[in-house]
């Protein structure tokens, strides 16, 4: 049964694909990777201030099982403590995390993982990589609609924020390790449905 991971900029989509592919498969273990690797250590460092100090079983361990209490937190805050896992434990600990993270006996789809070493690494573990893409004007417009807690309100500051987070994802350099490529630019949430069922045909 093989793993799955979505990858893409903010607003390309990752969500709603992962949403749809479990309406089709209702045994899917969805797996939001910035629970993992931003809010659970965020929530953590009050009550595991040693946290980024741990031997990293330890670390994978405290992450993966996330605190009852889960803060709100920026963009900026999240991205800080991304780069501070990543310097604590070296290039491909965003894959270790996301692996750890996985249930057995079902198929996991994973979303939302940063850094090339990353996905190179599961790649190279046996997981299908989708990418998502879209233009730097659609992840903007889509970010706008469906504002997140984590993102600026007002244009010009959300606009600065989808750059900076597509460098610290390496979104060119991740887009071209996939498998396959989605391009939804130009397609609704009613397209959704067909294009996780064909992922999924492609993957069984």
């Amino acid at each position: 049964m093989r793993d799955i991971l979505l990858i893409g900029g903010m607003g390309a989509g990752k969500t709603s694909l992962a949403i749809a592919m479990r309406n089709q498969d209702a045994g899917i273990n969805y797996v939001p990777m910035a629970l993992y690797t931003a809010y659970s250590p965020l929530s953590l460092l009050d009550t595991h201030p040693d946290l980024l100090a741990m031997p990293k079983p330890g670390f994978l361990a405290a992450v993966t099982n996330p605190p009852e209490e889960i803060g709100e937190f920026h963009r900026e805050e999240m991205d800080d403590i991304g780069q501070r896992i990543i310097e604590a434990y070296g290039g491909t600990i965003m894959a270790e995390i996301a692996l750890a993270a996985r249930k057995d006996n079902a198929r996991n789809v994973i979303d939302n993982i940063s850094k090339a070493s990353n996905v190179s690494y599961l790649k190279e573990k046996g997981l299908y990589i989708v990418g998502l893409d879209c233009s730097f004007d659609t992840q903007v417009e889509r970010r706008m609609r469906d504002h997140k807690g984590m993102d600026p309100e007002d244009r010009p500051h959300l606009e600065e924020q989808v750059r900076r987070t597509n460098e610290h994802f390496e979104i060119d350099d991740i887009l071209k390790l996939t498998h396959t490529i989605i391009d939804t630019e130009s397609i609704g949430l009613d397209d959704y449905p067909s294009v996780a069922e064909d992922i999924l045909s492609a993957v069984r």
